[in-house]
């Protein structure tokens, strides 16, 4: 079931991966816009107009989900295109669909927005000033002792889209080479762990799959996450 919610007068629409939709009126016409994604969230295009007559462009990633550009379904124009600084401050941005009344993703795939907000980037439930290059909010898990560090101070090669994980169990999630997506969920079985430990003579292992009746791959990124942290 997808959420609506609004910033002034821009209408969104947040389903299970994020967000889905966004409008500049109440209703549908045609100036909607739909994103359309993977079942891992990751972002695939960017529809405009109703649900039966709409122009579609598809978005240009890096691998942390930074939008490069937007391409038309023919694969010959870039409507939208952009450069960053390292912390996600737009250096240029070129193209027809390159503002923020056509999609808000940017820098590793967060969410802007304009007026007050202009220099912020959300990743799930914290903000991250792209001029002071540090979250607006401390770090909920309060397990890294720099609470407004975002992505270690290494943003070129880590981030947080959760807005919840410490940058011990980013950095050993990145280094395994497994997505992003998956360090909230591995981060609060290792803490849960850690809270209780092991029985005696149940392996480290043992003890991840009994309490996340996980998968073999799932449980050695709980792992990781573990060592790194705790």
């Amino acid at each position: 079931m997808d959420e609506r919610t609004r910033y002034g007068a821009r209408h969104y629409r947040i389903g299970l991966l994020g967000l889905t939709g966004q409008r500049e009126t109440t209703t549908e016409g045609p100036d909607s816009r739909s994103f359309t994604r993977l079942p891992d969230g990751t972002l695939i295009s960017l529809r405009i107009g109703t649900a039966t007559s709409y122009t579609s462009s598809y978005y240009t990633l890096d691998e942390l989900g930074t939008v490069l550009a937007l391409t038309d379904a023919a694969g010959t124009t870039d409507t939208a295109r952009y450069t960053y600084d390292p912390y996600g401050t737009i250096l240029t941005r070129t193209g027809t669909w390159s503002g923020l009344t056509h999609h808000p993703f940017r820098f590793a795939g967060g969410v802007t927005n304009d007026g007050a907000l202009a220099d912020h980037l959300k990743y799930g439930t914290r903000y991250v000033s792209s001029a002071s290059g540090t979250w607006t909010q401390p770090d909920p898990s309060r397990a890294d002792p720099n609470t407004y560090q975002y992505a270690g101070s290494n943003p070129c090669n880590a981030g947080d889209p959760t807005g919840r994980v410490p940058w011990c169990a980013i950095s050993a999630i990145s280094l395994a080479g497994n997505s992003l997506r998956l360090i909230g969920a591995a981060f609060t079985l290792a803490a849960g762990l850690a809270a209780a430990p092991p029985t005696a003579g149940l392996s480290l292992y043992a003890a991840i799959a009994n309490l996340a009746g996980t998968t073999a791959a799932e449980v050695g990124l709980v792992a990781a996450v573990y060592y790194s942290c705790f």
